[in-house]
């Protein structure tokens, strides 16, 4: 978890709609985030993973024919917090991750960043 306010927070963005990736990306580095992708696949994602430290992750629940479960699963393993940014209802979030905050697409800047900010709090 971040802890050195001198370091900016390094959050993980894995989304597969281009436009949405784009525009999660800008809000977040606008508030000076550090932007880790964004991942458009659970492959992608786990390789940014794997590739150095992350403080928080913005998932999307589906990613085109996949499900970014796999992903969610090594954030929890990793101890890493993470929120799901979707367009489906609560109820797709596996029940191993129900307890995760859930916000809803079109999702408003101020909202993800207060999301964003409660996680590495």
């Amino acid at each position: 978890m971040h802890t050195n306010t001198d370091v900016m927070p390094r959050i993980l963005v894995v989304e597969d709609e281009a436009l949405l990736a784009i525009e999660v990306k800008c809000v977040l580095e606008e508030r000076d985030f550090t932007v880790l992708g964004p991942a458009a696949s659970v492959a992608e994602g786990l390789q940014l993973i794997g590739n150095g430290h992350v403080d928080a992750a913005v998932l999307d629940l589906n990613l085109h024919n996949e499900r970014s479960d796999a992903v969610a699963d090594r954030l929890e393993r990793l101890g890493v917090p993470f929120l799901f940014l979707t367009g489906h209802r609560t109820e797709m979030v596996p029940m191993r991750h129900r307890e995760r905050p859930v916000l809803q697409k079109p999702v408003q800047p101020s909202r993800l960043l207060d999301g964003l900010r409660d996680l590495i709090r």
